[in-house]
């Protein structure tokens, strides 16, 4: 479980997701030292995963435009989950002999929010990576699948699909391939 030292890069990844996913993003951007140390009194995050959390990279999280459009929304989802029903063609290319069947995809969405009458999608990210069509490539499909299910799932239209990159502290847009 635990690597020499500490906790591994994906656990390090996995302490900052439930970091953003409880936090109290008001709280944490007036002392994040004490909304830290909160989460891990009531159990959110264990001692390690406090320990292991870039402040620096929370920090530029929580002074970002990204979290200002959060605070600002009237309607915020964090790990809204779902399941939904699509036909298979538009997880897997190549087949088509199966296009009438339909897969069950089961997840959970890191953020939703609305704005302007629709909702933005948000998927952080700590991978390692240092440039964004990378990221834009590899994250695509999960992204439009969260659009999808969460459309199906409030029957309010996806406005926006979005990456927060923590590694380069910057939001990634993420657009349907044309």
């Amino acid at each position: 479980f635990l690597c020499q030292g500490g906790l591994t890069g994906a656990q390090k990844g996995t302490a900052t997701h439930r970091f953003v996913q409880f936090a109290d993003y008001r709280r944490a951007r007036l002392d994040l030292e004490a909304e830290i140390r909160r989460l891990t009194e009531e159990g959110m995050l264990t001692t390690l995963q406090a320990d292991a959390i870039n402040r620096r990279t929370v920090k530029s999280f929580l002074e970002s435009d990204l979290a200002e459009r959060i605070l600002s929304s009237p309607e915020v989802l964090r790990e809204k989950r779902f399941i939904i029903e699509v036909p298979i063609s538009e997880i897997y290319e190549g087949v088509e002999q199966f296009s009438d069947e339909k897969v069950m995809i089961q997840g959970a969405c890191d953020c939703a929010f609305e704005e302007e009458g629709g909702l933005v999608v948000i998927d952080y990210k700590t991978d390692l990576i240092d440039d964004e069509e990378i990221f834009r490539e590899k994250y695509r499909s999960q992204l439009m699948l969260y659009k999808k299910a969460l459309e199906l799932c409030t029957e309010k239209p996806v406005r926006e699909t979005l990456l927060y990159s923590f590694h380069l502290s910057r939001t990634i847009e993420v657009k349907e391939k044309i």
